[in-house]
């Protein structure tokens, strides 16, 4: 899914193309995406509003027009891009026509992405929207509160990573990244980390973003690309770890597939079962 980074570049990419436009016309190939927060159709709605500009909130993209808001949940494989023309992917579920002759078109070919057509700054109807947590590229985001949102923890510290109603937001992929920059085992339990490790994630949490932020618009891909390449243990199982040779793992945690280096992010020695 479209994490963080991939988020913040759609957001910087589209913004001089749509921001500031007249949506004329909306097409509609696959309804089931579409969630209506109030009355009426789509194509009726939407034409004729402005759109101010576009945001980030979590892992959602906002855009914010003169009377309504749209939302967009991209979900697994959810994606934007923008064209010139008609021409779109196969899995097209939203085509949005803006008076500048730019085609906003929305896809995702298993159908899980979820757009929103809300009130203005209502979103209580929208699941997960009003619950995020702290933005973690805020400056809101401070060492004190990370510490205070640990207190009386005891899940996996992969799962605290991913629970956006604590952090906003942190995704699979660039979970694993933080914790194989911290040097810290995925599976490894909170009430087990001490200072250095908790303050070593903490700093690992933005330096990860921000490197990711820069990686992704390096690449300078279309939007609906999902830039990957710059990865160092996602995707990597059975390849050598970069710092260290140990040949890269993928595990399940809580359902989840993670990757991490035995090596750099070694399993805690009491996690091991004594038969003795």
């Amino acid at each position: 899914m479209p994490e963080l980074p991939d988020i913040e570049y759609i957001v910087k990419k589209i913004t001089p193309a749509v921001s500031n436009r007249i949506i004329k016309e909306v097409s509609v190939k696959q309804p089931v995406v579409i969630r209506m927060i109030i009355p009426g159709a789509v194509t009726e709605i939407l034409p004729g509003k402005h759109i101010i500009s576009v945001q980030r909130h979590g892992p959602f993209l906002l855009f914010r027009m003169d009377t309504l808001d749209l939302v967009i949940h991209f979900m697994l494989e959810g994606r934007i891009s923008i064209q010139y023309d008609k021409k779109s992917m196969k899995s097209t579920c939203l085509s949005i026509i803006l008076d500048n002759g730019i085609f906003m078109h929305f896809s995702d070919r298993r159908l899980m992405m979820k757009i929103y057509v809300t009130e203005k700054n209502s979103y209580d109807k929208i699941p997960g929207f009003d619950t995020q947590g702290i933005d973690i590229m805020s400056n809101d985001f401070t060492l004190e509160y990370f510490l205070k949102c640990m207190e009386k923890k005891s899940c996996q510290v992969r799962v605290f990573l991913l629970d956006q109603s604590v952090l906003s937001a942190i995704g699979n992929a660039y979970a694993d990244e933080i914790l194989y920059n911290a040097g810290i085992n995925p599976r490894k339990k909170i009430d087990d980390l001490d200072k250095k490790d908790k303050n070593g994630l903490f700093k690992s949490i933005r330096d990860v973003m921000q490197w990711g932020i820069c990686e992704v618009e390096k690449a300078n891909q279309p939007v609906e690309i999902k830039v990957r390449d710059h990865m160092k243990v996602r995707g990597h199982a059975g390849k050598p770890c970069i710092a260290c040779s140990t040949i890269i793992r993928k595990i399940a945690v809580y359902g989840f597939d993670s990757y991490y280096c035995p090596g750099c992010q070694p399993v805690p020695e009491n996690y091991f079962i004594q038969w003795k």
